[in-house]
């Protein structure tokens, strides 16, 4: 087996090469290991007198081989985000490493204490067997200078959805030719028959396009036709950048309202429908509900009748400590210094998109795995955005039937913020609150963790039928 290879060839430039690059994916046999952690005993304390509590995170890495391809970020290596202060860690979230398969027999469980002014302090580490059986957790026990560790390796190669099924789903492509010169993208399926008195519009979230199947599924079998919109530089749209790495970089979510009209009035002509379902994923939130405070600022008709938030980006979240979030939050003085700032700069094909892809295979043109860069400009925009939600504390923006979905392992927010500020922007929410699930709680690598969050959507969708 050999230890792991991380080979790191040249980024290639432009679109074209780009999108080749992103497309060696499909050439080679994969696998992926993934770990869950049950249990962290109480850590001891730390300091001149011993009374300062830790900051734990964990790694893990396998000696598998990572193909020739130009990945950003190893994608053989995964890590947990830090708990700050903590005594007895809990990480809810599930680590994950991807490689040709067949190459990997050990993975390396590492556990360290963040220390921000000097090297970080390894505390545990462990090579375990990759697991001889496919798609069944194996449980390991690990116990190193008083600290226990209890976790559980995955290992598989099956993917819960394949391209055929992806292309099943029979959506129509139409673009919006954009007064910048830019497009945008509606994806749509109407029941030709013509039973379908309801639907759905979809709001993905940054550098995201709708992949989910199981999602659609559910809509569809309650009588929801089905329509999905791509903002400019967003998702189906990156295809026409002459860099997809810049994608979703707009100085004002304010401008997303020209394609969301068109596509709004796209759909109207389609059919008059009796009720209209908005559901939006992270990004795809802030989008949504500015264009409703937009419209009610008019006082024009906001054309939704209930909403399904899966993991709204209201605040930061894990953006990399406090630091950076008050970077991020105060992004207008950078761009003062410097209009094009790139705040984290997209490099080469994303681990984390195409870990998600080993498991949809969805269509990479269509939905490029290519990290983005998150530039000053967008910051700013989405942060001023969050200021006006917050301005309105006490006064909820949106007063129709509401879903909110958040998990507790969201690597990207944090959960606790995504719940409590969901309260300033609806009233009443019906609020859902899952353990294992990741950022997208519909995209999980497990059956039936989707299982969970597709009964919720099914349980609330029937509610709307007796109001």
């Amino acid at each position: 087996m050999g230890n792991c290879e991380y080979l790191t060839p040249s980024e290639p430039e432009g679109l074209e090469d780009l999108m080749v690059e992103q497309e060696k994916v499909k050439d080679f046999l994969w696998e992926w290991t993934l770990l869950r952690f049950n249990s962290v005993s109480p850590l001891p304390k730390e300091g001149i007198f011993k009374s300062d509590k830790m900051d734990p995170f964990a790694e893990m890495r396998t000696n598998g081989k990572v193909p020739p391809i130009y990945f950003g970020k190893n994608i053989n290596e995964h890590t947990t985000p830090v708990i700050w202060d903590a005594e007895s860690p809990t990480w809810y979230g599930i680590l994950w490493c991807a490689y040709e398969k067949g190459t990997a027999s050990t993975v390396t469980v590492t556990l360290k204490d963040k220390n921000v002014l000097m090297k970080d302090t390894t505390l545990v580490k462990r090579v375990l067997a990759v697991p001889h059986v496919w798609d069944k957790w194996v449980d390991h026990d690990i116990k190193q200078d008083n600290i226990k560790i209890s976790v559980s390796l995955y290992r598989s190669c099956t993917p819960l959805f394949t391209s055929e099924e992806q292309a099943a789903i029979g959506l129509t492509e139409v673009l919006f030719d954009l007064n910048s010169g830019e497009k945008a993208s509606l994806a749509y399926r109407v029941d030709e028959a013509g039973a379908h008195k309801k639907a759905v519009f979809f709001f993905p979230g940054r550098s995201d396009s709708f992949t989910q199947p199981h999602v659609f599924a559910s809509y569809w079998r309650r009588g929801y036709d089905f329509y999905t919109l791509d903002l400019r530089k967003c998702g189906r749209t990156r295809r026409f950048l002459k860099d997809p790495h810049k994608a979703n970089d707009v100085d004002s979510f304010d401008t997303y309202k020209e394609e969301i009209d068109m596509a709004l009035d796209f759909m109207a002509k389609q059919k008059k429908y009796d009720s209209v379902v908005a559901m939006a994923h992270s990004t795809g939130a802030p989008v949504l509900i500015n264009y409703i405070m937009l419209q009610k600022e008019k006082k024009k008709e906001v054309p939704f009748s209930a909403y399904v938030m899966n993991s709204p980006f209201l605040d930061w979240g894990h953006v990399g400590g406090d630091l950076y979030e008050f970077a991020l939050e105060h992004a207008n003085w950078i761009l003062k210094l410097d209009p094009d700032f790139i705040g984290i700069k997209g490099v080469g094909v994303d681990r984390y998109i195409t870990a998600g892809w080993l498991l949809y295979r969805w269509n990479l043109t269509m939905r490029p795995i290519l990290c983005s860069d998150l530039t000053a400009k967008w910051a700013n925009a989405a942060t001023r955005v969050h200021a006006k939600i917050n301005a309105r504390k006490g006064q909820p923006i949106i007063t129709k039937p509401s879903l909110v979905l958040s998990s507790q392992s969201d690597i990207v927010l944090e959960h606790l913020e995504t719940v409590n500020l969901a309260q300033n922007v609806f009233l009443n929410p019906n609020i859902v609150e899952f353990k294992r699930h990741g950022h997208d709680v519909f995209f999980s690598p497990f059956k039936e963790y989707n299982d969970l969050s597709i009964q919720e959507l099914e349980n609330f969708l029937d509610s709307l039928e007796l109001v």
